[in-house]
């Protein structure tokens, strides 16, 4: 057992992460010993109590090094020594640490009075004084600091001085992490200065298209806007890296920021690119801003659009479940007599009445919360169908097919079905719609007028039934019943969960309250005993639970958690700017505590101290604009335990709060919205706030085909999701009493850590379907709102999507959404392969539609170049086809050696007429050949002709392939020819550094001996030689060797005397071919 004071400057050095070898060898100077004798039981964690001093006197205030050791511990072959840093300190200190904030609350230990005017000095781990000064009369101490740009630095905070009485210290590894994680709380301690919205015309491209992007820049540490004096965004597109792991560089522009905010541009696609996830990636220099995914690829769009709604969406447990089903192309018309699968699933769902708990209690707060299996749930029934003329199907679910004499009682349901179809041409279309199962028509509301109380106190409820719409059920009766609750914690013997809390419950009273008119009624019941007591109200099969706690001179029943957790209960789920929010949160200990409260987001923006004198405590604070759209408050409560020791517990809740003040009104006017490919549409913007009142803002506009958008999900957030929705915590917090020794103890102890001619097509022919059609990145309103624009469509049968966002100068954001059907009377959809093969034999098909009321005798042709019917085929068909149906017309075909094959499906009817290519352009004729390479070597000893003779297989047909000779003057030549320097990629090891500098250096002295002159090569060669060594002496260890790995965080990896050994040998070679290597490191 060995202890010895350490300096502040001893513990900054000890803690810095790249400090793991200078760790193990950290001895103090003037270190005390002494032995203890231990009889402890093998195999069994123990609490042991050691007495510490130090020069034969009780430890005074300061930190001290503190190392361990027993005979009995050997690993390895070796004595196990343990190092520990002991913090000794009659104060406690609480550090919250935001990106530009440092936050210390000081007090001392016995009764958390504040340590007024004591020196305070934050540090990061570089030993860099970050903030000083003095706390103030309350014990805080909050000042500004350098932002740090490590998303994992580590801070530490010291009041006073070691050796005096007013010594406190914290340090961020004594943080929250794990007790956030269990409470729901996303964390991001280093969240952006500078943030993008940014978006794409749509989120999936092919090859040889073009996209157009769109950002919005802004700061929320600057209140949205960006900071003054930014102007330019360097922009740059890369395409998938694939395999070589190195993206490709598509496009890099600087790009000038609009008024709003905005750049906005464009960018094509190389028809050649590998399909894969595309980047775009904004920077301001070599700080990055934003990243944007989407998605290339060679991809089919549907042709049916397959809804599936649960009528009524809502029903009551017990009630049978309708679903009517919809299948219609894209451009308008029935799907008819087409067969369809599907599937039903069933999951929890939650009903929401603001100020009141609803539903049986939830243990999430108790229990570590896992992941769902299935996305939707649990699948409890599936079969299969067909639709009628009219692309419709019902489907009828009983209560046995939703499987639901398996849920909790009292508990509501969400049931999603999904359903797949697919028509004539093969391409199967999926849909999912959900319906929600409620236990009874009506639900319990309870609302405790206080969450805790006083033994032999009335406690008062206030008891609401409402509706599924929220509004008041009267004269319902009642049953309710009063009982007292414990939690035990009990092992399960499973890895995944090694323990669970089961509930104790005493039944303490009973009522049968009846509700009023307007579905309210009141409770009262007396608890007898100190402890926690649950309310449950039920009424048919709804059932609502609740908690209270009451106080006396025993302890309240609180269940203690691994990370101290107590819950915060705000008093709604949404709150609105201008109303106060309530929050609730019990106190577990047996006398008065002291609870540190603090409002928090970005930084720590409210604070305030209250004194707990009850079983719990209520807080109210005001929702304003700044709230939007949440913030967390953190409760800190310190106590003393049953047996008088320090302890503390914790919990924080996110407190959301409406955006929609920030929302605009965008109302799109779409003039027709029934039109035929090709023709112009009138679109009209008319955009106010949410008073009414027009609006200047920025939009853009892009009309995209819906087909295209039913194959991925959208690769951005809706516009006011982007900037208001729900914010992660920025701030870190820790405190002293998270590793309190005697705190620690406990939790050891506890355990749970050419075609039929060669004609064209005389009438309109459609071979125009970009799937963008039109894309504005700047449409700016005017004064009155408004703004006016024409879409020329193209040459698709489809619905197409106008998509409006954009936004104000301060940051108000608005969407919309329109559509327009284009469709003609007479209708032809050429059904093909996306390429051909050279003398394949093809089945090349049409769709043929007619959208009239009246039968029709329809002539429909296959025209083109590259290919030749099969004896027997019509280049020309007569189909009868009756109103609102279609039929499919097919051709067999011989394809012809070309290059591609240009197909043009024709029909024409009385009047009527439609032309149109495949939607794949011409189809690209492919050969089932492969290169075929052969070389040979000789010799010319005179001057003169040698006649070499090729020799090609009969079989071989010259119009399908190519013939090429190369001769190279010797062999070295023909390898030059392939040699490549190799480049060392980022984040390499240290074995893979050295064999690519060895490959090349090798390479440039084979040249040097050869005397091959290539001034190119060997430059690449020296640079990317010099590049190896000195990555490799920059990661050299201090001891001369090297280890494994030499990147950022590998200063805990030791020196390896094989790595070492092969480091020094390739430094040898290089040195032997000439390239620069110190003496020293040899």
């Amino acid at each position: 057992f060995e202890i010895a004071p350490i300096t502040v400057g001893d513990l900054l050095t000890l803690v810095h992460p790249d400090n793991y070898e200078y760790r193990q060898m950290f001895l103090p100077s003037d270190i005390e010993r002494s032995t203890h004798n231990l009889e402890l039981t093998r195999n069994i964690n123990q609490a042991v109590r050691l007495p510490l001093t130090y020069q034969g006197n009780p430890l005074s205030p300061g930190m001290y090094f503190l190392g361990m050791t027993s005979a009995d511990l050997v690993e390895n072959g070796e004595q196990v020594y343990q190092r520990y840093y002991l913090i000794v300190s009659d104060n406690h200190a609480v550090m919250k640490i935001a990106p530009k904030q440092a936050f210390i609350w000081g007090t001392t230990l016995s009764d958390h009075a504040p340590l007024a005017g004591a020196p305070v000095t934050v540090y990061n781990t570089e030993g860099d004084i970050l903030a000083s000064g003095e706390t103030d009369s309350d014990g805080f101490f909050i000042d500004g600091i350098t932002r740090s740009e490590e998303p994992y630095a580590n801070f530490l905070a010291v009041i006073g001085k070691p050796e005096q009485d007013d010594f406190a210290f914290s340090i961020s590894t004594w943080g929250q992490g794990y007790a956030l994680h269990e409470q729901g709380i996303r964390q991001n301690t280093l969240p952006r200065e500078i943030e993008a919205y940014i978006y794409t015309d749509r989120p999936i491209y092919r090859p040889g298209d073009t996209v157009h992007f769109k950002a919005v820049l802004f700061s929320r540490e600057n209140g949205l806007p960006v900071p003054s004096g930014m102007e330019q965004v360097d922009v740059a597109v890369y395409g998938d890296p694939g395999m070589s792991g190195i993206p490709v560089n598509l496009y890099s522009n600087t790009l000038t920021l609009s008024q709003f905010g905005t750049l906005e541009g464009s960018v094509a696609i190389p028809p050649d690119a590998s399909p894969g996830l595309f980047q775009i990636a904004l920077t301001q220099g070599e700080k990055a801003i934003e990243s944007l995914y989407f998605d290339v690829a060679a991809y089919r769009k549907p042709e049916i659009e397959f809804s599936a709604d649960l009528v009524p969406d809502e029903i009551v447990f017990g009630e049978d479940l309708n679903a009517q089903l919809q299948a219609a192309y894209y451009f308008g018309l029935p799907v008819a007599d087409q067969g369809y699968t599907w599937s039903l699933y069933r999951d929890d769902g939650r009903f929401n009445l603001p100020g009141y708990q609803v539903g049986p209690m939830s243990s999430d707060w108790l229990m570590p919360r896992f992941p769902e299996y299935s996305v939707f749930g649990e699948r409890v029934a599936y079969g299969e169908g067909f639709t009628d003329k009219q692309g419709q199907s019902n489907l009828v679910f009983s209560e046995a097919d939703m499987a639901l004499d398996e849920v909790q009682a009292g508990s509501i349901q969400e049931l999603t079905l999904e359903v797949t179809i697919s028509d004539q041409s093969g391409f199967p279309v999926s849909h999912r719609e959900s319906a929600k199962i409620h236990p009874d028509t009506f639900y319990i509301g309870v609302k405790p007028e206080t969450y805790f109380g006083n033994v032999n106190s009335s406690f008062s409820f206030t008891i609401l039934t409402v509706d599924w719409e929220q509004e008041p059920v009267g004269q319902l009766a009642l049953e309710a019943s009063f009982e007292a609750i414990e939690w035990e914690v009990e092992e399960t013997g499973r890895m995944e969960m090694p323990y669970q809390y089961v509930e104790r419950k005493t039944l303490i009273d009973t009522a049968n309250p009846i509700t009023g008119d307007d579905g309210l009624s009141r409770l009262s019941f007396v608890p007898p005993e100190p402890g926690t007591y649950l309310l449950t109200v039920t009424s048919g099969d709804a059932v609502t639970e609740s908690l209270v706690w009451a106080a006396g001179e025993g302890t309240a029943v609180w269940p203690k958690q691994t990370q101290n957790l107590i819950e915060l209960t705000p008093d709604a789920e949404l709150y609105q700017p201008g109303q106060s929010a309530n929050i609730f949160f019990p106190n577990p200990f047996p006398g008065d505590a002291k609870a540190l409260v603090t409002l928090e987001r970005g930084q720590v923006m409210e604070t305030q101290v209250v004194e707990v004198t009850g079983a719990g405590y209520s807080i109210e604070f005001p929702i304003t604009s700044d709230s939007i759209p949440n913030v967390y408050i953190s409760v800190m409560l310190f106590g003393r335990d049953e047996d008088g020791n320090p302890g503390f517990r914790q919990g924080i809740n996110n407190i959301k709060v409406s955006p929609e003040s920030k929302n605009l009104n965008v109302e799109l006017i779409l003039d027709p919205q029934v039109t035929t490919p090709g023709a112009p549409v009138s679109a009209q913007l008319l955009v106010t706030d949410q008073q009414g009142n027009p609006v200047q803002g920025e939009f853009s506009v892009a009309v995209v085909d819906k087909a295209l958008l039913a194959l991925v999900e959208p690769n951005s957030q809706p516009i006011l999701e982007a900037f208001y929705s729900s914010q992660p915590l920025a701030v870190q917090t820790s405190f002293s009493l998270k590793t309190y020794a005697l705190q620690l103890a406990l939790t050891s102890e506890l355990g749970i850590g050419g075609g039929g001619g060669d004609m064209a097509a005389e009438k309109s022919l459609r071979e125009n379907f970009p799937d963008t059609a039109l894309w504005e990145g700047r449409v700016v309103t005017g004064s009155d709102g408004t703004a006016q624009l024409t879409i020329p469509l193209p040459d698709s049968l489809t619905t197409w999507v106008v998509d409006v966002r954009g936004l104000t100068e301060d940051y108000l954001v608005g969407q919309a959404e329109g559509e327009i059907i284009t469709q003609k009377e007479l209708m032809v959809r050429p059904v093909t392969p996306r390429f051909l093969v050279d003398g394949d034999r093809v089945e090349l098909a049409a769709i043929v539609h007619n959208n009239t009321t009246e039968t029709m005798e329809v002539d429909v042709s296959l025209l083109g170049s590259g290919f030749t019917l099969e004896e027997g085929t019509d280049q020309s068909q007569k189909l009868v086809i009756d109103s609102g149906t279609n039929v499919r017309v097919n051709w067999w075909c011989l394809v012809q050696s070309q290059e591609s094959v240009e197909l043009i499906f024709q029909a024409e009817s009385d009047g009527y007429e439609d032309a149109s290519k495949p939607v794949w352009g011409d189809l690209q004729v492919l050969r089932y050949a492969m290169p075929v390479t052969f070389s040979t070597a000789g010799q010319i000893e005179e001057e003169g002709q040698v006649l070499e003779l090729v020799s090609l297989p009969i079989s071989t047909d010259p119009s399908s392939g190519s013939l090429s000779l190369e001769l190279q003057p010797s062999l070295t030549a023909s390898i030059l020819d392939t040699s490549q320097a190799f480049d060392s990629p980022s984040f390499s090891d240290t074995i893979s550094i050295v064999s690519r500098m060895l490959a090349n250096v090798n390479t440039y002295q084979a040249l040097q001996d050869l005397g091959i002159e290539t001034p190119q090569f060997e430059s690449d060669l020296s640079i990317l030689v010099g590049e190896s060594l000195q990555e490799l002496l920059e990661i050299q260890k201090f001891d001369g060797g090297w280890s494994w790995w030499g990147g950022s965080g590998a200063g805990f990896l030791s020196s390896d005397a094989f790595i070492t050994a092969y480091v020094l040998h390739g430094l040898q070679l290089a040195s032997d071919a000439g390239f620069e290597v110190g003496e020293y490191y040899l």
